[in-house]
């Protein structure tokens, strides 16, 4: 390896190094946090970008970290793991992204449910942000979980204490679950 190549590859392993320091950064920031809790199309509209930004900074860090570490003696060895690296990255955009693309259809009609046994739950993972969680048995005996704001955590959470048999009505995106509307009724109906 002559010196031109060996400093390539070691500033493309600093560079990739670093994609992957900011794409740590990237993940403990928006996939912790998610930035908040936001209900209807500007929740969904939420749910989209961060997908969308996880899988764009998985590409460019595997296609960046490629680019800069394909020349030199083992390029051909190189050129196979970053080409592996890159399918893998695709497939996960895949993954990532097909749930919010299923969801499009359903923004105009998206689903509702009611629930009964309706509880209330919380979590916190370190300092970061606390979400906020609905869960009950659907309409059609199934076990459902949503993810709520606090305003209505508060409000179910208030409105439970004084009837325990409530029930609500939750219209939500099937696919990412994305909470459009929440409403508490004080009796199971």
């Amino acid at each position: 390896m002559t010196g031109k190549q060996l400093q390539k590859a070691i500033f493309g392993g600093l560079g990739v190094l670093l994609g992957l320091v900011w794409l740590g950064c990237f993940a403990v920031i928006f996939l912790g946090g998610n930035t908040g809790f936001v209900q209807g199309i500007p929740g969904f509209a939420q749910e989209a970008a961060w997908r969308v930004a996880v899988a764009a900074a998985l590409a460019a860090a595997v296609f960046s970290g490629g680019r800069v570490l394909l020349g030199g003696e083992y390029a051909r060895e190189m050129k196979a793991a970053f080409l592996a690296a890159g399918a893998i990255c695709i497939l996960l955009a895949f993954f990532l992204l097909r749930e919010p693309v299923m969801d499009i259809s359903y923004l105009d009609s998206p689903r509702e449910t009611r629930l009964e046994q309706v509880s209330f739950g919380s979590s916190q993972l370190g300092d970061g942000s606390v979400r906020y969680y609905l869960e009950g048995r659907g309409t059609e005996g199934d076990h459902l979980f949503f993810r709520l704001g606090r305003d209505e955590y508060d409000e179910g959470c208030g409105l439970r204490q004084e009837n325990p048999d409530m029930s609500a009505s939750v219209v939500y995106l099937p696919h990412t679950d994305v909470v459009m509307t929440v409403e508490f009724f004080s009796g199971a109906k």
